[in-house]
């Protein structure tokens, strides 16, 4: 499913999380459709949902075009999509459109992402765990270089970045599509939490 959300009321504030001027849905399965076919049988009479037929991957970028179209046909323009580092939609809306459409990473997804990597980190380099054990500085530097680290910049890594033993084939194992992450607010926000923990690097060094 997709939606577009108002970037602003008519009084120039921000609006509601709620609201929103269009939605769309893309549905490439129907549990009574496929218990039917199993059967053999006629599928009963349902609100059947069934409405795409290609490939799942694609699925999304299809609702994203749909949508932008549409709200060019109001009088409307789409400006930001916000969803996963999966660049494909992007394009195709950027190929569909004579506007510039900017692209923003949703924040959820990429959280949950960026934590995915941290402990895809810890399970191939078990020595990651104890390696900083009571090192003060060891514990803030390696806090430190982990934000830098999923947006691309290896320079501050340790043995443990799987970028420094090969480049040329290097993906990250916890992001999408083994990508840098691009989003520079996500990126201040990340880096904020960081500093809380690498500031007090003394107290958890023991740990």
């Amino acid at each position: 499913m997709a939606v577009v959300l108002p970037a602003r009321t008519d009084k120039g504030r921000s609006c509601r999380a709620k609201a929103f001027i269009l939605q769309s849905e893309s549905f490439y399965s129907c549990a009574t459709c496929e218990t039917a076919s199993r059967q053999s049988k006629k599928p009963r009479i349902h609100d059947c949902r069934l409405n795409w037929e290609g490939l799942s991957k694609a699925m999304e970028a299809d609702v994203c075009v749909d949508l932008v179209k549409s709200c060019e046909e109001k009088n409307a323009v789409v400006s930001v999509l916000v969803g996963d580092d999966d660049s494909s939609t992007t394009s195709k809306v950027r190929k569909n459109v004579e506007h510039e459409v900017e692209k923003w990473s949703d924040v959820v997804h990429a959280k949950r992402s960026f934590g995915s990597s941290l402990y895809s980190i810890k399970t191939q380099n078990r020595s990651l765990t104890d390696m900083n054990k009571d090192d003060e500085e060891g514990v803030q530097n390696g806090l430190k270089s982990i934000v830098p680290h999923a947006y691309g910049d290896h320079s501050s890594c340790g043995n443990w970045c799987g970028y420094l033993k090969n480049p040329a084939s290097y993906k990250h194992t916890g992001l999408p599509c083994g990508k840098d992450l691009t989003d520079k607010s996500l990126r201040q926000s990340l880096g904020k939490i960081i500093e809380v923990y690498a500031s007090n690097a003394k107290k958890l060094a023991p740990l």
